[in-house]
């Protein structure tokens, strides 16, 4: 008997051995799967950072390049303004705060530099810009992304200005959309990350594009409604958006039959120009001997502020 036991606890040691060999070998190739797995996702990153740093060289040095074409700081920025718009179409409250209980509305006006704090105030991060022709919405989204960029910090999102112009909603989705057209202009997005996809469907998929989409309005209007439907459909309250349409039709597509608001998004709405600051902008950027010239306008704009002449003199777009 005591024969038995020596060699059934030889036989036990055996096998404990060779399960200790097996279990060390598994959680090796466990170890060596997960350090691999590791490596790629680490190489997988360091590509989206350098792609997403040299998306904020490019787009900063674009918007500069445009703000001095049109120079907005020559003599200085003209005095745009904007209020919360009283048409009813934007969302709830509680839906913009993301909180049934809060339902109080929060003051979004401002003026031309200070466009990026506002949109800091709104707590979705979701905002929809109106105004008529010329009055100052693309300007606007110009200084918001410069704004934006100077007060990013890093993982935040990238603003970039898209136009709206160039997407047909009808055929392509949003997202689609939006990385394809960061593959077009942005060259550098469009070289493929290990997962096959491009950088620029990887930074779109990583929420790492925050889209400032310029002119809905400028799609057709059968094509209006189906974008903004796909905008609530592809985006949600935690995605931050900037959205600028005229104010007229952006109207008429919330309140179509089938319409409705884009999702957790703040409306603002920019204001006529100021009829002395435009009288005083437009005499210091005119030559001294062709100021008089201005006069008849200028007294035209100044006496009827509120005249067909006041309402279409308006030089930002």
């Amino acid at each position: 008997m005591t024969a038995g036991l020596i060699w059934l606890a030889a036989v036990d040691k055996n096998i404990f051995t060779a399960l200790g060999a097996m279990i060390g070998t598994a959680v090796t190739a466990v170890g060596t799967i997960s350090a691999w797995q590791n490596r790629r996702h680490d190489r997988r990153q360091q590509l989206l950072d350098k792609a997403v740093e040299k998306l904020v060289t490019a787009v900063a040095l674009e918007m500069k390049a445009e703000e001095k074409l049109r120079r907005l700081q020559d003599p200085w920025p003209l005095r745009v303004r904007w209020v919360n718009t009283r048409r009813p179409i934007a969302d709830h409250w509680q839906a913009i705060h993301g909180v049934p209980e809060r339902d109080h509305a929060i003051d979004l006006s401002g003026k031309l530099e200070d466009v990026a704090a506002v949109l800091g105030k709104v707590p979705s991060q979701r905002l929809v810009v109106l105004g008529e022709p010329g009055s100052g919405k693309t300007i606007l989204s110009l200084c918001l992304v410069l704004g934006l960029l100077d007060r990013r910090k890093p993982q935040h999102p990238v603003p970039v200005r898209i136009p709206v112009s160039s997407w047909d909603p009808v055929d392509v989705g949003l997202r689609e959309w939006m990385a394809g057209w960061l593959s077009e202009n942005y060259r550098h997005l469009a070289v493929k990350a290990p997962s096959g996809d491009t950088l620029a469907q990887e930074l779109v998929a990583a929420g790492q594009i925050l889209p400032v989409l310029d002119g809905l309005d400028e799609i057709p209007q059968p094509s209006r409604l189906t974008a903004l439907v796909k905008l609530n459909r592809e985006s949600s309250r935690g995605d931050p958006l900037v959205l600028t349409c005229r104010a007229q039709e952006y109207e008429e597509v919330v309140t179509a039959p089938t319409g409705d608001v884009l999702t957790a998004a703040a409306v603002v709405e920019l204001c006529p120009l100021d009829p002395h600051h435009l009288d005083d902008y437009l005499r210091v950027t005119t030559p001294q001997a062709r100021v008089a010239k201005w006069d008849p306008v200028l007294q035209n704009i100044t006496g009827h502020p509120d005249g067909p002449v006041a309402h279409r003199l308006c030089p930002l777009r």
